[in-house]
């Protein structure tokens, strides 16, 4: 295995992990303001499609956005599984709306990534 292939994979995986380790756990202290809940899908769901979106296009086999596409794709099959797995965890239940929290923001850590490279 190479060092490229280890500095672009491993951390989408490790991110994945964190997050089905954190959706494993039967009571998570719920924050005081159910927003603070929505922006931790958000965020989480932004961070693993940067992730992904850089691992897909360093690979050097697609163009941007065909890795933007791939990108979307992966954290949308992860998301919808990560909903269905907490569906099976005490305490935890399984929202069509954490699916949409966490697309939107791929979607707007995609854009934002975006923006930004075209300003340089």
């Amino acid at each position: 295995m190479t060092k490229t292939i280890l500095t672009r994979w491993v951390p989408v995986g490790a991110w994945m992990a964190l997050i089905f380790v954190v959706s494993s756990q039967p009571e998570l202290p719920g924050p005081p303001n159910p927003l603070l809940s929505t922006f931790g899908h958000f965020f989480e769901y932004g961070v693993l499609a940067l992730l992904l979106l850089r691992a897909v296009y360093q690979s050097g086999r697609v163009d941007v956005g065909s890795a933007v596409l791939w990108a979307i794709a992966i954290v949308a099959l992860y998301a919808a599984s990560d909903e269905l797995h907490q569906a099976f965890v005490p305490g935890r239940t399984a929202d069509i709306g954490d699916i949409a929290w966490d697309l939107s923001g791929a979607g707007v850590a995609i854009l934002a990534w975006i923006w930004l490279s075209r300003l340089r």
